[in-house]
Formats: C-alpha cells, sequence, structure tokens
C-alpha cells in the first residue's frame, strides 16, 4: 500500500532508538509537560502567545502521553514511534514560536526554558 512521499520521509525511514528506557522516557514526558504548563507563570511571559505556546504543548504532551503504549500510558492508542514524532513536532513548535509569533527579542527566556529539557 502506497502511502506517499511524506510517509517515506518521516516515517519509514525514521528508526525507533533507544537512547533511554521507554519507562525513564515516560517520567519525563508527565514532568516536561508540567513544567512547559508552569512555565509562563515562573518566566513571567508578557504576550499571551508566549504564555499560551509552552503552556498548550504541554498540556498536548501530557495528553498524548496519557495514549501511549508504555509504562506510563493508561488507554494505550499510539505507539511509541508516533509519540517520538509527536515528540519532534513539538519541540520544533517550541523552538520556532518565538520567530514565528514575533516575539524573538525575549529569546532567552526560551532558550533557557529549552536548555534546562
Amino acid at each position: 500500500m502506497r502511502r506517499g512521499i511524506i510517509y517515506g520521509i518521516f516515517w519509514k525511514k525514521f528508526s525507533y532508538m533507544k537512547f533511554i528506557e521507554p519507562k525513564i522516557h515516560g517520567f519525563i514526558d508527565y514532568m516536561a509537560g508540567i513544567i512547559l504548563i508552569a512555565a509562563p507563570s515562573v518566566f513571567s511571559f508578557d504576550n499571551a502567545a508566549e504564555a499560551l505556546i509552552p503552556a498548550s504543548v504541554g498540556i498536548i504532551q501530557i495528553t498524548y502521553s496519557l495514549f501511549t503504549r508504555y509504562e506510563f500510558g493508561f488507554f494505550y492508542g499510539i505507539s511509541m514511534r508516533k509519540h517520538l514524532m509527536l515528540d519532534m513536532i513539538g519541540g520544533t513548535v517550541l523552538v520556532t514560536a518565538s520567530w514565528i509569533f514575533g516575539f524573538a527579542s525575549e529569546i532567552w527566556q526560551d532558550l533557557y526554558a529549552a536548555w534546562c529539557f
């Protein structure tokens, strides 16, 4: 069954490498989600987009972690491979959001938060 170019680029060639065990990854997922939700108040973001983006990425991260097939997942809806792809998409959103939404002058806060992870 042919799935197209996007499948070939992102899914077929994406190898699932275990850098850390899934149990540790699950713990890190939930902690990172909580930290992302708390980041706007901890770093006192001024702009609404600055506050909304990390909080929404954190909520989404906790949500898809609940549905992942690993030790910390509760509903077993998505595979670990898809979970890792969602992690990469969320990281890309966090890194590029300051330039896309025009608050790149306060980039040091975002870089500090990304460095903590």
